[in-house]
C-alpha cells in the first residue's frame, strides 16, 4: 500500500527535528556545567561582589538572556556553586562517622576527606570559606548554608565524643577541637596549589598526624618518659 506524501513529509521533518531535541537535551547539562565552572573561578578570583552576570555570560561566550535560562540570578548561580562544597563533604563525614573503624582512624579519613574536597573544588572551597555569603545569598538562603556547616561540625563533634569516651583520646573539648581541625584545613585554601607536590588529601593526612599526636590517650606521657630515658 502507498505511504500518504503528506505523512511520509511530516516523518521527514519531526524525526530530524526529534534528534536535534534529543541532542540539545544532552547539551544542556554540559552548559549549565560549563556556566558553574566559569563562574567559580570569576567568584574566586575577583570577589563575588565584583562580578556580573554579564562577566560570566561573557566568559562562557554565551548571551545574558541565555544565561538566565539556566539561572534567574545571580544568587541562584552562587548556590549551584556551592551546594557540592557543603554537600559532597558532609555525605563522606557521615560515612566515615557511621563506619566501624577506631576513632582515631576516623579523625584521619575524615581530615583526607575534607583534603580531597580541596583537590576537587580548590576555588570553590575559597569561596564557600572566604566570601561573606549573607552578603550575596537570600536570608533563606544563607541560612540553608549555617544549617549544613552545623550538621558537618556535629559529626566531628560526635567522632571527637567518641574518641574520649573509648578512652581513645584524652579528654578534650570536642567542640574547640572540632573548629581547630576544620579551621586548620579551611585556610588550605590560601596556600594549597593543586599543581603541587601533595595533593589536598596527603596534606590532609599530614596535618592529621600533627592533631592526633595532641589528642590520642597517654601519647604526651609516653613522649615525656622517652625525653626522660634520652638524657639519662
Amino acid at each position: 500500500m502507498r505511504r500518504d506524501s503528506r505523512s511520509a513529509a511530516v516523518i521527514s521533518i519531526t524525526q530530524p527535528a526529534r534528534r536535534k531535541s534529543r541532542r540539545l537535551g544532552r547539551a544542556r547539562p554540559d552548559r549549565r556545567s560549563e556556566i558553574i565552572a566559569r563562574a567559580t573561578t570569576l567568584f574566586a578570583d575577583a570577589g563575588v561582589a565584583n562580578v556580573s552576570m554579564n562577566d560570566i555570560a561573557d566568559a562562557v561566550g554565551i548571551q545574558k538572556p541565555s544565561l538566565y535560562y539556566f539561572f534567574p540570578s545571580k544568587q541562584e548561580l552562587l548556590r549551584a556553586v556551592l551546594r557540592p562544597l557543603v554537600d559532597e563533604p558532609y555525605q563522606e563525614l557521615r560515612a566515615i562517622a557511621e563506619g566501624s573503624t577506631n576513632p582515631a582512624e576516623k579523625v584521619a579519613d575524615a581530615m583526607a576527606a575534607l583534603g580531597r574536597a580541596f583537590d576537587r573544588y580548590r576555588s570553590g572551597m575559597e569561596i564557600l570559606v572566604r566570601e561573606k555569603l549573607e552578603r550575596h545569598l537570600s536570608p533563606a538562603a544563607f541560612r540553608e548554608i549555617l544549617r549544613e556547616k552545623a550538621a558537618y561540625t556535629a559529626l566531628w563533634r560526635r567522632i571527637l565524643r567518641e574518641g574520649v569516651r573509648s578512652g581513645r583520646f584524652a579528654p578534650l573539648d570536642d567542640k574547640i577541637i572540632a573548629f581547630a581541625i576544620i579551621g586548620a584545613l579551611n585556610w588550605m585554601y590560601a596556600w594549597f596549589d593543586p599543581a603541587g607536590e601533595l595533593s589536598g588529601e596527603e596534606i590532609a593526612r599530614r596535618i592529621a598526624s600533627t592533631f592526633l599526636g595532641g589528642i590520642l590517650a597517654g601519647r604526651p606521657k609516653e613522649a615525656t618518659r622517652r625525653k626522660r630515658k634520652s638524657q639519662r
